[in-house]
This record gives structure tokens, sequence and C-alpha cells, in this order.
């Protein structure tokens, strides 16, 4: 068998594996946080809709289907989440500036708020998961995991079934 430069280039079964394992083991520790966090606090805007959130306190206002593109979410899950952060004072809708019949969602003061908690309780929770790291070794990580988020992003078209020209196995090894 022939090994090419790209071959090469790729981890061995065995650390890829490891790899694999430790981001599962993260991954669910991750949700099992965020179930506990929502069992906790019955208030507020649900989890998922503090993602979309954040993604009008990033991106300015927007249109409804621009939000549920950047939030990689279904856009009737979107429409209804807006529709609780409308009725909670979190977001509003506002005459679209270029298309007057159309509309846009944006933050209003207490969304800002709500977002500014959000982002300092999660900082807070993440000092504290580091605690006993040196400045060296966060920045080394953090620099680490945006490297794999990106090779996950980079990658997950040619995973998808959405892109027929792969001929890849699917993770429930079902073409």
């Amino acid at each position: 068998m022939t090994v090419t430069k790209q071959d090469s280039d790729l981890p061995r079964d065995h650390d890829a594996a490891l790899v694999a394992e430790s981001f599962s083991n993260a991954v669910g520790a991750h949700l099992r946080l965020k179930a506990q966090i929502q069992a906790d606090t019955r208030r507020g805007p649900e989890r998922s809709a503090i993602g979309l959130i954040s993604c009008l306190a990033s991106n300015g206002s927007m249109r409804a289907s621009a939000l549920a593109e950047a939030a990689q979410a279904d856009p009737s899950t979107v429409s209804r989440q807006v529709a609780a952060l409308v009725s909670d004072g979190l977001v509003e809708r506002r005459a679209d500036p270029l298309d007057g019949r159309a509309s846009v969602l944006a933050l209003t003061d207490r969304g800002q708020q709500a977002h500014q908690q959000n982002s300092s309780a999660r900082i807070e929770f993440y000092r504290l998961v580091l605690q006993g790291w040196d400045a060296a070794e966060v920045s080394g990580f953090a620099a680490q995991l945006a490297r794999f988020a990106a090779g996950l992003e980079r990658n997950r078209p040619a995973w998808s079934r959405e892109d027929p020209k792969q001929d890849r196995p699917t993770f429930s090894g079902v073409k």
C-alpha cells in the first residue's frame, strides 16, 4: 500500500479514537450541565433560545430566516422561540429598513441585559472549570479547541447526506 502525503498527515486510528472519545465525553458533560441548568432555572428563556439572543447580539438585527441560518436551526423552531422571546420582551420586530413590508428581529434593552448576564455567568463558570490551569495552558487549549472546531466545520459538508459526491460511511454505518 502506498502512503500519500495526505494520508501521512492524518492521525493514526488510535489517536483519532482518543480524540473522538474525549470529545464525546466533553460534549456529554456539557449537555448534562445544560440540562441541569435548565432544570434548576425554570425562569427566563429556554436554553436553546439563548443562542438566538447571542446571534442577535453578535450580528445585529436580521430577518427570522437569516437568524435560523445563523443559528443553524430549523426555521419553524426559530419561529416558535422568537415568538416566546418577543412575548418575554427580549426581542422585538421592527420594519426592515430595506423593505418596509418585511420585519427584522432586534434585541430589546432587556434582551441585551439578558445576553450580558448570560455571558457573564458563562465566563464565571469556565473560570471555575479552568481553575488551576496556568495562562499558557488556557491559551494553548483555546487555540487547539478553535483549530478543532474549524476542522469540524470544514469537514461537516463532506460528511453530510446533502453531499452525494462523497462516498463515505455514515456514523450509523448505513449509506
